[in-house]
């Protein structure tokens, strides 16, 4: 028929398009799913520093700096070397396994500072996880993380009421935990507070940081009966050769117990913009250095007195990032997505020559 004419490189065009929408999926579907297990690491190279200084104009007195050191965090995260650079360290460890570089001073003199160096490789790795409506079930043993807190008012009426609200609608526990996650990333909107508040003022006014997100959503779980506890690290994404300061990267989020695979991340502040990548996932975005509530990166205890102004400036340097995919199928669906426009404009391009050859020959 003159009226259509269909175009062989057209056709194959679309054939070619047609195979990569549906049928990689399908090969994809083909690779046995291990769930829970890691489907990319990121090995990095940091230099952290903090930075102790005395812009006052008298000393400051007994002077006690705890840094936070990288630790592991199976299975999301194994510490492949934390080194101590600066010397005078004493090592403590808190009752939650937290490990810190502790200094003592006796006097900070005005002007003086003192710079405290580490190195650490770590391996963070890329883990999705499934659950059942089963998975989340407190026990006696977690009772830590099922009772109210400092900045997590769990038995507040106010959380409670909001608590039942979300179960209402909630057909189980881990519908629950979903609910109340994304409730979270609704009610609140991100905004930098001088200190961290608690899950009850993150309530009242729909406001907060990582740590008011976190607090809320640890509240929301624990007043449910639900086993929640709080991590907190450096978030971003991470590209070699930066350097970032503690406001930055300074980060919270949420672990929750499951009967399959133990504690799993959730994260309402990353959450906001990426709902579902955040919901029990570990990515590369994410390194863990301590856990609980007021564990944060580093701490400067000195005797108050007027003249005294101690300032720290905490700062990370990304020495080197190393991307490893351990995932054939997620190897797969990336170079399909990659193959679609190069081989449309391949298609294109074809049918224009052979279309300008076809008129030059009817000449």
């Amino acid at each position: 028929m003159e009226g259509v004419r269909v175009r062989a490189p057209a056709v194959v065009g679309i054939f070619i398009l047609f195979l990569l929408v549906a049928g990689l999926p399908g090969l994809v579907g083909l690779i046995p799913v291990r769930d829970g297990e890691p489907w990319a690491v990121t090995t990095y190279d940091f230099a952290y520093a903090a930075e102790i200084g005395n812009f006052g104009t008298v000393g400051a007195k007994n002077l006690t700096a705890r840094i936070a050191l990288l630790r592991d965090f199976p299975p999301f995260q194994r510490v492949v070397r934390m080194e101590v650079l600066t010397p005078g360290a004493a090592t403590e460890v808190d009752e939650l396994g937290n490990a810190y570089a502790v200094y003592g001073l006796a006097n900070l003199a005005p002007g003086a500072s003192l710079v405290l160096n580490f190195t650490t490789r770590v391996q963070v790795f890329g883990i999705d996880f499934r659950v059942d409506g089963n998975s989340f079930t407190p026990s006696a043993v977690d009772l830590p993380y099922v009772s109210p807190e400092p900045f997590v008012e769990s038995a507040d009426s106010r959380i409670l009421n909001m608590s039942r609200s979300i179960r209402a609608n909630a057909t189980d526990s881990a519908a629950y935990a979903y609910a109340a996650y994304t409730w979270t990333t609704r009610h609140l909107t991100f905004e930098t507070q001088p200190q961290e508040r608690g899950a009850l003022w993150a309530l009242k006014t729909g406001r907060g940081m990582c740590y008011e997100y976190s607090n809320l959503y640890l509240a929301l779980m624990r007043a449910q009966g639900l086993p929640a506890k709080r991590v907190n690290g450096w978030g971003e994404r991470f590209d070699a050769g930066e350097i970032l300061r503690a406001e930055q990267i300074a980060h919270a989020w949420a672990l929750v117990q499951t009967a399959e695979h133990g504690w799993l991340p959730v994260d309402p502040t990353f959450g906001d913009r990426h709902l579902y990548e955040n919901f029990l996932k570990i990515n590369d975005m994410h390194v863990i250095l301590t856990e609980g509530v007021n564990r944060h990166l580093y701490r400067v205890a000195y005797e108050r007195a007027i003249g005294v102004n101690v300032q720290v400036d905490y700062t990370v340097h990304v020495l080197a990032k190393q991307e490893q995919n351990l995932s054939l199928g997620r190897s797969l669906v990336f170079a399909g997505l990659v193959s679609v426009p190069i081989l449309m404009t391949s298609a294109i391009v074809f049918q224009v020559i052979w279309e300008r050859r076809r008129r030059t020959v009817a000449k």
